[in-house]
């Protein structure tokens, strides 16, 4: 039996179309059949004692639901201070959470593919290699595609 993240990050990696997003200087991708909306700012209720990955709560079309924030894990920078941020309200586990990004550079369609990653390849970035399934382009600018479930999964718990 194949263990079940395997069987996510295969699913990741088959995945043809990316939400392209910016944190920081780089670009990152996260698979657009996981993503339900993207959303500009809007109000997140910050929870105490969380660290500040945990932007807090928001509420969309009348859910709660939990925001983190995507620029403190890749780089180290919070997106949710920048004014004009983005919201990418993805599925994970069959819940819906919300990350919190720079800005979104493009809905990528095109089907390049995703190419495994060598050594040199994460040098310039401080994300886990377990987070990564590949580098892809947009418009010939690469980007890391990640795995949404594996970055979550240890947020969630």
């Amino acid at each position: 039996m194949v263990p079940s993240s395997a069987l996510n990050a295969a699913a990741v990696s088959a995945a043809s179309q990316w939400v392209v997003f910016a944190c920081g200087d780089h670009l990152f991708g996260l698979p657009l059949h996981r993503t339900r909306e993207i959303l500009p700012p809007r109000p997140i209720t910050r929870l105490p004692g969380c660290g500040p990955e945990v932007a807090g709560l928001a509420g969309i079309r009348g859910r709660v639901i939990t925001v983190f924030d995507f620029g403190m894990l890749l780089t180290g920078k919070p997106a949710a201070r920048r004014d004009d941020h983005r919201m990418l309200v993805v599925v994970v586990d069959g819940k819906r959470v919300a990350v919190l990004v720079d800005e979104i550079i493009a809905v990528s369609r095109e089907s390049q593919g995703v190419l495994p990653l060598d050594a040199n390849a994460l040098r310039p970035y401080d994300v886990d290699r377990d987070d990564v399934v590949g580098i892809s382009a947009h418009e010939e600018q690469p980007f890391l595609a990640l795995d949404p479930d594996r970055i979550l999964a240890r947020l969630l718990t």
